[in-house]
């Protein structure tokens, strides 16, 4: 789903624009690491590490997915990103990510009115949660609430601009389709209460001090793994248990999604990742033979060469030579050819230009 000029997240905590993609078919491999999702992807293909060396960690380094072993953690890079362009307050953060949890977008046409339509902004909210909602409900938009069944009332906000502008951050509309998107990159301090606003529609504190979300959407899922990082400054665990396809819901067969379930300590960390340099590094599992030839994805990212596939940073092509000198994997020192060539042709124009590509 990427495309040249979109911006993605590398190594250094920053968005590059993306300058090709491309894709082939190859021989794949599973790579699992404790707490996170599974990635199919090649065994030459680099990864971010850190190593166990002794009780120490080693420095960050490159290390293709083939050759990882338990020894070697994978990073996900904390965001340390404060921006807040279109100036959210406190309350609206919250009510957000209470959006995100239980909220949709209503916009139908009205009846033997031509291009008038109705729009809403509502959120369904639990009859024992409807107290805490109304505590906290603190935007500048009236607010009606309707009951919606036995349990349920609809939080109903009947405004344009509130429904044209949610629109507008890219949340998503249905629960398999919602996301944090760019909120992620709020200030910590907004970036909290929208978690909070979410957890308090989604979210389930054990006595045991957990908290644990479900969600269906693995974009959101992931998004909220970035979140904690960077609220709380731990790991957030996200598993994705095997579901049927259907079951049964008072007498009724429906079929039923992938569940996301993200969980993590909201005093300290407790996971086995460990948090060092400005990353969480995750603790690798394993790393299987698939057994099959599959279509796979790659792309050339501009100055860092980097992104993320899971939450976990990832290289773009090797950037060296079978024939230069190759001392040793680390990229940002001996490599980035490819960028070079790329700027020297957008810099001289030639008519045409040569490349011999690297082996593989």
């Amino acid at each position: 789903d990427v495309h040249v000029n979109d911006r993605v997240l590398t190594h250094k905590n920053r968005f590059c624009k993306v300058n090709s993609t491309f894709s082939e078919y190859k021989n794949t491999v599973l790579l699992k690491a404790t707490g996170m999702l599974p990635t199919t992807t090649t065994a030459e293909h680099p990864y971010y590490v850190v190593s166990k060396e002794g009780k120490a960690l080693t420095e960050p380094h490159w290390k293709e997915a083939g050759d990882l072993t338990k020894q070697d953690y994978v990073g996900m890079p904390i965001n340390n990103l404060e921006d807040n362009p279109h100036n959210l307050t406190e309350g609206m953060c919250w009510f957000l990510g209470r959006f995100i949890a239980d909220g949709h977008l209503h916009k139908v046409e009205r009846k033997q009115r031509k291009d008038s339509y109705f729009y809403a902004v509502i959120i369904s909210v639990g009859v024992h949660k409807l107290e805490p909602f109304k505590n906290n409900f603190n935007i500048d938009y009236k607010v009606s609430y309707v009951p919606h069944g036995e349990n349920v009332v609809r939080a109903c906000v009947y405004s344009k601009q509130l429904l044209e502008f949610i629109q507008g951050l890219n949340l998503g509309n249905k629960a398999s389709n919602k996301k944090l998107s760019s909120l992620v990159n709020l200030p910590t301090k907004l970036l909290t209460k929208v978690l909070e606003g979410y957890c308090s529609g989604d979210g389930y504190l054990s006595n045991t001090g957990w908290m644990e979300t479900c969600t269906i959407s693995k974009e959101l899922a992931l998004s909220l793994n970035i979140a904690v990082a960077k609220v709380h400054g731990i790991s957030s665990t996200i598993s994705a248990p095997k579901v049927k396809p259907t079951t049964i819901i008072q007498g009724r067969t429906v079929n039923q999604s992938q569940i996301y379930t993200v969980r993590w300590s909201v005093s300290k960390n407790r996971s086995m990742s460990k948090i060092a340099k400005g990353f969480v590094w995750h603790p690798v599992k394993s790393v299987e033979c698939t057994g099959k030839v599959e279509k796979v994805f790659n792309m050339e990212v501009c100055t860092d060469n980097t992104y993320n596939v899971n939450n976990h940073i990832v290289h773009n092509c090797k950037p060296w030579s079978v024939n230069g000198s190759r001392e040793g994997e680390n990229c940002e020192k001996n490599g980035n050819l490819a960028q070079k060539l790329i700027d020297l042709i957008l810099h001289k124009e030639p008519k045409a230009f040569l490349i011999e590509n690297v082996k593989g």
